[in-house]
Formats: C-alpha cells, sequence, structure tokens
C-alpha cells in the first residue's frame, strides 16, 4: 500500500495524480482519502513476480487535457510524504486453511484429494478478500502475547451495520461458527500454542459502515450465539487420537467461550478502501475442560468442567473495504462484504 500525504497547496489538483511503481503508471486504482486542507492519495499495489526484490515508487501530476498552452497553468510543482507499507498477500489463503484441518475430519466430510490430502476448494466462496493483523489474549486460564490472526474483508448486516471477523485459520469459522474443539491440527501458528484455535466477530450496532468517521469510537458487541457462549472464541487440546473418527480423541480438550462481553473500536481511518482502529473487548467468560476418554466397549465419552472468569481481547486491526458482492456466513448470521471509499 503507498500512501502520499499531500501539502494543503495541492489539495484542490489531487485528481490529477497518478503513482508509479518500478516504472509503471498506476492510475485507475489511485484512491483520494482524507478531507479539508491535507488529502492523501492511496493504491494498494500488488506485485506478482516473486522475483521483485526492491520497489522504486513516486507520485507523478498528469493532468486530462493538458496542452503546451495550458501547462504552466495545470502543472505546479508536487512535494510530498511518501509512506510505504509492505505487506505479504494471500497470507490467510486456501492452503493454510487446509494444512491446519483436522484430516480425520476431512475424511469424514469426504474433503480429500486423490493424493491423501485435505481439499477444501468450497472455501474459496468463504473467505474473500482478507488482510491479516496482530491481536493479544488475556483470560482467567489462557493469554496470547501476540496473535496473528486472519481479518475478513469489511461486511454489513442488512440494516449496514458494521461486521469485524478476525480468526486463525479454521474451517470451523467459514462453516458459520460453533465450537472448534478438535477441528485443527497444527503445531503451533502466529503466537498460538499449538492445536488452537481462535475466532471473534463483532457488530457495531450504533453506526452504519457509511457513517464510519475517523478519531470516534464506536460500541462493539458479540453476535447472539458468541454472546451467549454457543461459539468458542478460544479452543485447544492436548492427547492423543486413538481411533479414525475426529471425536476418536483421549486426552483434555479446552473451550473459552464469552458470557457478556463486550468493547469498543476505535477508528483510526475509514477511506479509500480501508477500516482501522484499535479494537478492544472485555467481559465475564467460562472456560470449558473436557476429558476425553474411551470405554471399554470402544466408545468414547466426555466429562466436562467449567469455571466462571473473563477475558479481553485487543489489537489494531487493518480491515480491506473494496469489495461488495460477496455473501459470507459468520456466528450464525449472514453477511454481505461492503465498501468504504
Amino acid at each position: 500500500m503507498v500512501d502520499a500525504a499531500l501539502p494543503p497547496a495541492f489539495k484542490d489538483h489531487a485528481d490529477d495524480l497518478h503513482i508509479i511503481l518500478n516504472g509503471e503508471v498506476y492510475s485507475d486504482i489511485v484512491q483520494i482519502a482524507g478531507d479539508g486542507e491535507r488529502k492523501t492519495v492511496r493504491a494498494t499495489i500488488t506485485i506478482d513476480d516473486p522475483a521483485v526484490d526492491r520497489a522504486l515508487v513516486g507520485i507523478a501530476q498528469a493532468p486530462l487535457e493538458l496542452t503546451p498552452a495550458t501547462a504552466d497553468e495545470r502543472l505546479r510543482r508536487l512535494g510530498y510524504e511518501l509512506e510505504i507499507t509492505l505487506e505479504e498477500v494471500d497470507y490467510c489463503d486456501i492452503s493454510l486453511f487446509q494444512q491446519f484441518t483436522n484430516p480425520r475430519l476431512a475424511r469424514v466430510s469426504g474433503n480429500v484429494a486423490a493424493d491423501g490430502t485435505v481439499s477444501l476448494p468450497w472455501l474459496s466462496q468463504e473467505l474473500g478478500p482478507r488482510t491479516h493483523s496482530t491481536i493479544a489474549l488475556s483470560s482467567t486460564w489462557r493469554s496470547v502475547a501476540e496473535g496473528v490472526v486472519c481479518v475478513d474483508h469489511l461486511a454489513a448486516t442488512q440494516s449496514r451495520r458494521p461486521v469485524i471477523s478476525i480468526y486463525t485459520p479454521s474451517p470451523l469459522t467459514l462453516m458459520g461458527g460453533g465450537f472448534a474443539g478438535l477441528t485443527v491440527e497444527h503445531d503451533g501458528w502466529g503466537g498460538w500454542p499449538a492445536d488452537s484455535s481462535f475466532k471473534l466477530t463483532v457488530v457495531l450496532p450504533d453506526v452504519t459502515v457509511g457513517d464510519l468517521r475517523e478519531g470516534r469510537t464506536y460500541r462493539a458487541v458479540l453476535p447472539g450465539m458468541m454472546a451467549e457462549g454457543f461459539s468458542s472464541i478460544y479452543t485447544d487440546y492436548e492427547g492423543s487420537f486413538t481411533g479414525p473418527g475426529p471425536s476418536d480423541f483421549e486426552g483434555r480438550s479446552n473451550v473459552l467461550v464469552a458470557k457478556g462481553a463486550q468493547g469498543i473500536f476505535a477508528v483510526e481511518e475509514a477511506a479509500a478502501g480501508f477500516l482501522s482502529g484499535e479494537l478492544t473487548i472485555t467481559g465475564p467468560a467460562e472456560f470449558i475442560t473436557w476429558e476425553h476418554s474411551q470405554l471399554s466397549d470402544g466408545r468414547y465419552q466426555m466429562d466436562g468442567e467449567d469455571m466462571q472468569g473473563s477475558l479481553i481481547i485487543s489489537g489494531n486491526i487493518m480491515i480491506e473495504a473494496t469489495e461488495d458482492s460477496l455473501r459470507l456466513i459468520r456466528e450464525g448470521g449472514q453477511v454481505k462484504t461492503t465498501v468504504i471509499d
């Protein structure tokens, strides 16, 4: 992402600007952010060539209908502050979700390729564009100081309330929510413990997408399934699978659910295809520990114990908002992606 902050003297000529990356001119994707005395020219440019290891970036002025007679009047010397953000794209791609899916679950559901690996082709319809950020989870029982999360494209309810979803790779998130349990299998990822999963969806109920403003703070609430403890926020497990099925497990699994937690989202930016800000969720929580064992007849049983406590989730989130045609299911509700101009 390339940001160029323009000086006040150039604010009325922002629409004439183009971004040049490694000698190639980008015009159609350039967006103007900000108002008043200071505007920002922004472009998000993807470099597909893995051989490219450097980027030379600049801003150029090229007004439309420029003629020699009008050149002196139309062209102005441009000074700008250039800020470049490099981000690995497709970090949370389909292959990552397939890699982290418990293969026993995939076999039961028929999501296995000819070579025996997990294959989830339908995920492409449920992912959509996304970024990634880092959050902190603190609770009475489990804490993660810096955990990487995938960040959904910005979505909205039918009443245009913003919906923000963040999660670690797990197919259950994209199937509408619920208890992740034993659905993932991995050795640890992005600061998260082995065989753990995290997911959080919040709605900003007091504002519509079009009314989001930089510098404002909005109430953030969890949707019904998650707010009432019917969908996990965090899970992990220790033990071993002693049978072919996804529940043929002996050991211990842990589930963290919210019990009325809510919070705020402080907007830092809402313009030119992006929403960013600080998300904080706090409140009561419940931690459930399940002991898994195999009975003498071969069946498996679970005995649970729950404990009451609290949780805090916080992090600075960058959310893409450039697509308005995708429908997603998050925590039991259907939402549609939305755009911020």
